[in-house]
């Protein structure tokens, strides 16, 4: 699993695993009063991004390892309240954080992947029924396991499934954002430590 997601992404990326393990790094910088507000709500959303990323994958892995009736529907139920939830929950979240980026800094980097994971993430809405989608297969409500089975296996889920290799490709943008923050963290901090070292000589 993780040997795809390497080779799909940039030589320099960390795999989900090294990812995850960034996460108490990411918690002090986004805590840290070198940032502005609106870097600060890029870092925090960078963050629940990644941890949406990282059980995308688990849930595909994991559907993709079982025969089992059960547990595929199970894990369909997973994976579309994972889809319902980035697009309910992280997309309006996104939203402000791209307008407070544009104020503070409209020709970044960061605000630009920012603006290309939305973009990403509003073709796949505008692509995909997504409510027909987490209604049949059950996410909303009980039916019964073959109707829930069928309609995972009209969407194909794996890997190569259109849907999710969009939604992987919009992760990537926000993941180049999340590693300029933390660039940028690094290259303030290093500069505040040097201001202070002068001002104490």
């Amino acid at each position: 699993m993780f040997e795809w997601l390497i080779r799909r992404r940039p030589i320099n990326q960390l795999n989900l695993h090294h990812q995850l393990a960034e996460i108490p790094q990411l918690t002090l910088v986004a805590s840290s009063a070198l940032w502005s507000e609106a870097e600060r709500q890029a870092i925090n959303l960078c963050q629940r991004a990644m941890l949406l990323e990282y059980d995308l994958f688990i849930v595909l892995d994991d559907f993709q390892s079982t025969s089992d009736p059960d547990r595929q529907k199970h894990y369909v139920r997973q994976l579309v309240l994972i889809i319902t939830d980035l697009f309910k929950n992280l997309l309006p979240v996104l939203k402000n954080v791209i307008k407070e980026l544009k104020r503070s800094a409209p020709t970044s980097l960061v605000t630009q992947d920012m603006c290309r994971a939305q973009k990403r993430f509003k073709e796949i809405r505008k692509s995909h029924q997504l409510r027909h989608l987490r209604n049949n297969a059950g996410a909303h409500h009980d039916k019964d396991a073959n109707a829930q089975l069928n309609a995972l296996k009209s969407i194909k889920v794996s890997y190569k499934t259109l849907i999710i290799k969009q939604l992987l490709e919009a992760f990537t943008e926000l993941s180049m954002a999340r590693r300029r923050l933390i660039e940028s963290w690094r290259e303030k901090s290093l500069r505040n430590e040097t201001q202070q070292e002068l001002k104490s000589g």
